[in-house]
């Protein structure tokens, strides 16, 4: 199981190889996608001492292959300064360290001014209101550090989703037990609209937090008894466990009295796989139609590919058109289904919970939506469909609830600390897979043991 990164802007920094004490830490950019995008960014000392005209400053220099800079002392004290160019809807940071890296504290401040009047960009730096100057608003989080172990340690500051333009990431109180030091990730992320499950079962909630869960079991995705003036609506997904990964198989939705249920068959990972669509009992009901009187449901096929249009596959994909932008597209690749939820209009979804999360409020909550929860596994089982809940699926399928679900019994974390050759098959497998996809898409393949599982990660083909 990963805790893996938002769909944010990616800060990396990287220990150098260790030849004394004396060696300060290697610090190497990889300037992926995210809010920075549209902004600028500078990494500044808190102290008098002056960042030497030689290192990174903006975008344009992090984003030099290759690129490599030292860091003028051996404290990991910074300050990352953000500029947008505009105000976005900025809800949290999410910071990671690396492997004997100790960080006592980071703090975030945003500031909403779009109409900062002082100082202009120069050559080499970015300017921010000054943060004795009204209108910052901080967040503290607590240490982080990585704990001499392979995966890494990381710490995320929930910012309530906030229309910023500028942001300042404090790290502070940095130590290490061998001498180097390092951040492994510092990411900024946008609020999200959207939220969704897909591969070897990897979710991301409307607050943009990623975890996995590999549980087999019928799931509650979304519930909102208040959807629609009262219609309401439920959307269940049904797992599978294939050796030592799982999947989602089936996807169920319910709006008012009325059920539409995929389901994919055949071999996994093999294009002779399909999809069946079930509505209210009948297999393969004529679409389009209108869904509980007026949503209306397609169905079509598209050509999903690799970002070089390289390699493709044909999907199957049923969408629920809510209005307004909002819909819910459930996908078929090869046996393997995809939920995605679009929620623009907020109202619509208020009180939304489930594994996509409770959409009012930040955080992994148990169904009483007070409890945080940190481990994954018992936050899945926690959103196990009740016994006392509706089953909305054709057929029932073990385990039902009371009876828990049911868990691989041979870790993929057991297989990449195994198998090298299978990482390397992964990572050639995902070359062409977005980047915000990619270790995600590395893990499935090295969980399936099969370069087909790449192929959940493509999109739809613009080429």
């Amino acid at each position: 199981m990963m805790m893996l990164p938002w769909n944010s802007v990616s800060l990396i920094l990287l220990p150098c190889a260790v030849i004394s004490l004396n060696i300060k830490p290697l610090m190497a950019f990889n300037y992926t996608w995210g809010l920075e995008k549209v902004g600028f960014f500078d990494v500044a000392l808190p102290n008098s001492e002056t960042w030497p005209e030689s290192y990174p400053r903006d975008k344009k220099d992090l984003l030099i292959p290759g690129t490599e800079y030292y860091l003028p002392n051996a404290r990991p004290d910074v300050n990352i300064n953000f500029d947008l160019n505009a105000s976005y809807p900025v809800q949290g940071v999410f910071v990671k360290a690396w492997f004997d890296t100790y960080i006592t504290q980071v703090q975030v401040g945003v500031h909403s001014n779009d109409g900062y009047t002082g100082q202009q960009p120069s050559v080499g730096n970015i300017y921010i209101p000054p943060l004795t100057s009204p209108g910052w608003q901080w967040f503290s989080g607590q240490g982080v550090h990585g704990n001499n172990e392979c995966c890494n340690k990381e710490q995320t500051i929930f910012i309530p989703k906030i229309s910023a333009r500028y942001v300042q990431i404090q790290i502070r109180g940095g130590y290490t037990s061998r001498g180097y030091w390092g951040l492994r990730q510092v990411q900024i992320s946008q609020a999200t609209t959207n939220a969704e499950v897909q591969g070897d079962p990897h979710f991301k909630t409307f607050h943009g937090d990623h975890f996995s869960y590999h549980g087999e079991c019928d799931l509650v995705l979304m519930k909102n008894n208040h959807f629609s003036d009262g219609l309401g609506i439920l959307i269940h997904v049904r797992t599978k466990i294939e050796k030592t990964w799982s999947y989602v198989k089936n996807a169920a939705v319910k709006i008012g009295n009325d059920i539409l249920e995929i389901e994919g068959r055949g071999q996994v990972w093999d294009k002779s796989a399909d999809a069946v669509h079930i509505v209210n009992g009948e297999v393969n009901a004529d679409l389009p139609l209108l869904f509980a009187t007026k949503f209306p449901v397609t169905r079509m096929k598209e050509k999903q590919c690799d970002t070089k249009g390289a390699k493709c596959i044909e999907a199957i994909v049923y969408k629920i058109d809510l209005g307004d932008g909002d819909n819910i597209l459930i996908t078929q690749k090869w046996g393997v289904i995809k939920v995605s939820v679009t929620a623009i209009d907020k109202n619509k979804f208020h009180d939304s919970v489930g594994l996509m999360g409770h959409f009012d409020k930040p955080g992994f909550l148990a169904r009483d939506g007070v409890h945080k929860m940190t481990n994954f596994n018992e936050f899945g089982q926690e959103w196990q469909v009740l016994q006392s809940e509706p089953m909305i699926f054709n057929e029932r399928r073990a385990p039902q609830h009371p009876e828990q679900c049911t868990l691989p019994i041979v870790t993929t974390k057991r297989r990449l600390r195994e198998d090298s050759a299978l990482h390397e098959m992964a990572e050639e497998a995902c070359t062409g897979v977005e980047e915000a996809s990619r270790v995600f898409c590395v893990y499935d393949v090295i969980a399936a043991g099969t370069a087909e599982a790449a192929s959940t990660y493509y999109t739809a083909y613009a080429g």
